[in-house]
């Protein structure tokens, strides 16, 4: 299996891997929702992803260096608080609240964040077509925080609030790994180590942990999934497509995100999206795509063959 997709062209193995990285991140969602809605906490969920993937990611911080970017350990510690646990308890617990589909409120806050963090402070050029796709994003906005159940209006709405906080801190933890320039790989070792480390004791002795053995089969593939085939293999096959394809071409594959979660929630949560809901998604799956620069980069490159 392995010399035969190494004989595949560099393009198709790119492509193999980009999109093993889109499912296993759509799938987080999907699979987040389902155990925050039967009989898992978000405290238990996150225990498992980074009590797994601290562990699987120990011997490569120790290799790389427990310091990282200008801050050294408060540097790692820094991105553990922004992409560790605070990002994953809120994001799950909003998933208890809302419905699946409304996670695409993570990605456009991350994009909006990203993208206006990377003009003002680290002076990223930008276009017309980067400020159209932030402008479709806050449509794609508008229509999630309106799609809400009359009955369940307060209780949605603070599901939206923690799905837009969590995406504020990635979005900072975007910013900060572009403005340090740290390796990916040591970058998650260090935020699962670390958010492993401080968390795991507060989550044993204060936040009162549901896994038993009514549910361990449950909480076992919550750490498989999450912190394995989530945190571990989806990032490096990530980092790999990005090798292959190169960066822009790469992240031109997660607006597929959004559009995989809503149809995978249907049949699986029994989540059936509205129009509005549909038309919030679609808006901030092209939104993320257009912001990507990827549009502008395929339209340069045609312009320069033409001419």
């Amino acid at each position: 299996m392995h010399n035969y997709f190494n004989s595949l062209s560099p393009r198709t193995r790119g492509i193999s891997l980009i999109l093993f990285s889109v499912f296993v991140w759509a799938g987080w969602t999907i699979v987040s929702s389902y155990g925050v809605r039967n009989s898992l906490t978000a405290y238990d969920i996150t225990a498992m992803r980074f009590g797994t993937a601290g562990l699987i990611l120990l011997p490569i911080l120790l290799k790389k260096g427990l310091r990282l970017g200008p801050w050294g350990i408060w540097g790692g510690l820094w991105l553990a608080f922004m992409m560790g646990v605070p990002f994953n308890i809120l994001a799950i617990w909003a998933m208890k609240f809302s419905p699946a589909s409304h996670a695409a409120l993570i990605n456009i806050t991350m994009l909006m964040v990203s993208t206006v963090g990377g003009i003002f402070l680290l002076r990223e050029k930008t276009n017309a077509l980067k400020v159209t796709g932030v402008v479709i994003s806050l449509a794609g906005v508008v229509c999630l925080l309106a799609a809400t159940d009359a009955g369940n209006h307060d209780i949605m709405l603070l599901g939206h609030i923690m799905f837009i906080v969590s995406g504020s801190l990635w979005g900072i933890y975007t910013l900060s790994m572009k403005i340090w320039k740290v390796d990916p790989l040591h970058t998650v070792a260090a935020v699962c180590v670390y958010s492993a480390l401080l968390y795991i004791p507060i989550y044993v002795l204060f936040l009162n942990p549901q896994i038993g053995a009514h549910n361990w089969q449950a909480a076992t593939f919550q750490g498989f999934y999450q912190g394995l085939i989530n945190s571990v293999f989806a990032l490096l096959c990530f980092n790999r497509a990005v090798v292959l394809l190169g960066a822009s071409t790469t992240t031109a594959f997660l607006p597929l995100i959004p559009a995989i979660v809503t149809l995978s929630a249907i049949p699986v949560l029994g989540q059936v999206p509205t129009e509005l809901e549909w038309a919030g998604v679609a808006l901030a799956s092209g939104g993320v795509f257009l912001s990507s620069g990827i549009l502008g980069k395929w339209l340069g490159q045609k312009e320069n063959s033409a001419a």
